[in-house]
């Protein structure tokens, strides 16, 4: 198992956050998601992205994968900016298919227009402590930042390839516990949990 500590400097020296990058450099970049058709792949420059709450950076991401994904293949804004709630609806009841009724108790998590990052707000309605792939925000790393120590933490759970919902429980448990270990004030929220769960 890789260490906390480990993944931290992974995550520091491989990734980092939006910073550093020159104002033609973001327009390039912008200008280049923007080219894309619809459903073609695009990760925007990590350097360029972030998911903090108060970000000015060039593309926001959120600690939702699949909203990223979403962003990321055009199907929500690529710059991850400007995202209203009918859009962001209609988008996950079709490329997740998803049935209305629950497609809007999660719509009602979130605010009329968002940007991905507004998703980031420490125990809010989708950021949340015991995350199964991202270290929790009280250690002060960018919450679109996958931890690639909790990544292999999860696979080595699995059986034959493959993670089951026994095994989820498992992991969520023993997240949660490192996390009252090393942390003040671990818990989840209500709708976290509701949003977790759909």
């Amino acid at each position: 198992m890789v260490s906390i500590t480990a993944s931290f400097a992974f995550v520091a020296a491989a990734f980092g956050v939006a910073y550093g990058y020159t104002e033609a450099e973001a327009e390039a970049a912008l200008a280049e998601a923007a080219a894309l058709s619809e459903g073609e792949y695009y990760r925007p420059p990590t350097h360029l992205t972030s998911g903090a709450v108060n970000s000015t950076a060039p593309f926001r991401r959120s600690p939702c994968p699949a909203m990223n994904t979403l962003a990321n293949h055009g199907y929500l804004p690529r710059d991850g900016k400007n995202i209203t709630v009918n859009q962001a609806l209609a988008v996950v009841m079709d490329k997740f298919n998803i049935a209305e009724d629950l497609a809007s108790v999660m719509g009602g998590l979130s605010p009329n227009l968002f940007d991905l990052n507004d998703l980031s707000k420490h125990n809010d309605k989708v950021e949340h402590d015991a995350s199964l792939a991202r270290i929790d925000s009280y250690f002060g790393v960018d919450p679109y930042l996958i931890t690639p120590g909790l990544i292999n933490n999860v696979l080595s759970y699995g059986m034959d390839g493959s993670v089951n919902v026994t095994d989820v429980a498992k992991i969520r448990a023993a997240r949660v516990a490192w996390g009252k270990g090393k942390q003040p004030g671990v818990r989840l929220r209500r709708y976290a949990r509701v949003h977790r769960r759909s």
